[in-house]
């Protein structure tokens, strides 16, 4: 049994928090014990008070022997669940939703903070159940605390002997007794038990200088060059900051990061667009991260160099009016492949989905590229005759087109006539027929030109590619096959993590992913079909919109901010098991 549990809880503001977490039992046991599933502590609940169990297909609410529980405003022994019943055990309130993909069932807890008073009787103790007295016991802890808490100054000046089990040196200091806190598993791993790599000088807070001997290839907030770097004020605020403002180790829960938002605003706050919350009004419209190619070259073979520029949507009146739109010179109308009276998968017959091309990668925000072996061959066959439409065409530049096109022509000229009939066709003006090429290389070698500029300029390959046609050439050098680029990171100063919301919907497949992008209406491939502000804030805000999931600065932005591809180089180094202390 699957079930998925989001404890919600609210902070000194009135604000909702949001924790969500997976419980994967055979039986759930819900009781004030610690080793219990979802533990609740109140004063009338035992250490196993209930479990879900599975009977069949029911889901069904068990409590242990001489208990109950209250479901529906009902007094229960058992009970089945189903969605919508509210379930009260001791003060807190589960609320059964419908459960998500892969989950058998969804519980929202309304987790009520007890008072003291509430929960005195299961954590009442009295000094007359110990055996000794607390006063010498008082003062000898006294001690102890005292001498183990000079241990880090002892063990300073009287390091100990070199250990011979490759551990750092222990002295006479017991580390674990006073060290603050633990640490990060990443730090732990990268340096055991080693202090000294951070802890440089004794009572001296851990310098920039010695975070940057492992992190040395982490960038800056604001690149070199940048304009904002030209005010004298603004260089000096960000010189001021140290890495330990934002990173601080030995803390519990284990974090590194900091999520305050009044360290991002403060700076933000006074830019333009500034910066103060995530709302509409807080926030201002998301710049998109297009690539702008330049064409170099005339006359000959041309190249294409992807400029990045970003473009604030709504600037040019709405999402598709920005600029020029995506280039990428590629012809895809998404509104045909995805309609199921036009195009069909080629194995299963139904209409086309989101995810037959759109792939998640391991970083969860962004998607695999898309090829053309991988994703378009299995319906676009590149064959060319149709008395042999088993050859097929290379998926290549016109050079390799125009070789396998000759080898064929030639073949055909000079070997025996192919089985099966063929209407021979013949240009107007022509007076040869086109399949007349026997034992005639020149004439097999034109048909092959003629055939190569009909795939790069009515039919084949310029269906989908945009080809330029560079004037007084001749042969195959006369088309050219403009390079193709799919952008990969629409938002390049933010993330999003889209494996998380594929489970905060009820939708599925195509149905979730128009929710946001609209490609069952477009027609050309330069449409941009990503989302603005408008749409995240249906259901994000600051802390201010109490009635929506609060996103701090820090949920969607870094402050060291990585490229897409440094982003997936730092996957693939996590997925291999390279760690932090690698070079």
């Amino acid at each position: 049994m699957k079930l998925l549990l989001r404890k919600i809880t609210y902070d000194s503001t009135g604000v909702p928090e949001y924790v969500d977490t997976e419980v994967a039992r055979d039986d759930i046991v819900i009781g004030s014990s610690p080793q219990s599933d979802i533990q609740l502590l109140d004063s009338g609940i035992a250490g196993d008070h209930a479990r879900f169990t599975r009977k069949g297909k029911e889901l069904r609410l068990v409590a242990e022997k001489g208990l109950s529980f209250v479901c529906n405003g009902k007094t229960c022994r058992q009970a089945t669940v189903t969605e919508g019943d509210e379930i009260l055990i001791g003060a807190q309130m589960f609320t059964c939703s419908a459960a998500p993909p892969g989950f058998d069932l969804a519980l929202e807890w309304q987790q009520v903070e007890l008072t003291g008073d509430a929960l005195a009787d299961a954590y009442r103790t009295s000094l007359n159940q110990l055996n000794f007295s607390p006063r010498k016991a008082s003062w000898l802890l006294a001690v102890l605390v005292l001498l183990l808490g000079l241990t880090p100054l002892v063990n300073h000046f009287w390091p100990g002997d070199e250990s011979t089990d490759g551990l750092p040196p222990q002295g006479i200091a017991i580390q674990k007794i006073w060290q603050s806190g633990p640490l990060l598993p990443a730090h732990q791993v990268a340096i055991g038990n080693d202090c000294a790599v951070c802890h440089q000088k004794p009572f001296v807070q851990v310098e920039d200088k010695a975070c940057q001997q492992c992190h040395s290839s982490v960038v800056d907030h604001v690149p070199p060059g940048h304009p904002e770097l030209e005010d004298p004020a603004m260089s000096a605020a960000l010189e001021a900051y140290a890495c330990q403002d934002c990173h601080k180790e030995h803390n519990e829960p284990e974090s590194i990061v900091s999520r305050s938002d009044g360290l991002c605003v403060d700076c933000h706050g006074q830019m333009r667009p500034g910066v103060e919350g995530f709302s509409l009004e807080a926030h201002p419209e998301f710049a998109l991260s297009l690539l702008r190619p330049v064409i170099e070259g005339d006359g000959g073979a041309r190249t294409v160099d992807w400029q990045p520029e970003k473009v604030r949507l709504g600037e040019a009146g709405d999402f598709d009016g920005a600029d020029e739109g995506e280039i990428s010179h590629l012809k895809y109308p998404h509104d045909i492949h995805l309609d199921p009276e036009a195009v069909k998968h080629p194995q299963r017959g139904d209409a086309l989905q989101c995810a037959d091309c759109h792939s998640l990668s391991p970083d969860r925000e962004h998607f695999e590229p898309i090829t053309m072996e991988a994703h378009c061959a299995s319906c676009h066959e590149l064959s060319f005759d149709p008395r042999n439409p088993q050859k097929q065409l290379p998926h290549g530049s016109p050079e390799a087109v125009f070789e396998v096109l000759e080898a064929h022509f030639v073949k055909r000229a000079f070997g025996p006539e192919p089985v099966g009939a063929f209407e021979r066709r013949r240009r107007p003006g022509r007076e040869r027929a086109e399949e007349g090429c026997d034992q005639d290389y020149d004439c097999a070698r034109q048909q092959a030109l003629e055939e190569t500029g009909r795939q790069f300029s009515q039919r084949g390959c310029v269906t989908c590619h945009q080809v330029s046609e560079i004037e007084g050439t001749e042969g195959p050098e006369r088309w050219q096959v403009l390079p193709v680029k799919i952008n990969d990171d629409w938002y390049a100063d933010a993330r999003f993590d889209h494996q998380s919301h594929l489970t905060q919907s009820h939708q599925s497949g195509d149905s979730l992913c128009l929710t946001c992008h609209n490609a069952d209406t477009s027609g050309e491939s330069s449409d941009v079909l990503m989302p603005g502000i408008a749409q995240c804030t249906d259901c994000h805000g600051d802390k201010a919109h109490t009635d929506r999931v609060a996103l701090d600065c820090v949920s969607c932005h870094d402050y060291h901010r990585l490229s897409a591809a440094d982003h997936s180089e730092g996957m693939e180094r996590l997925m291999k098991g390279v760690t932090h202390g690698d070079p």
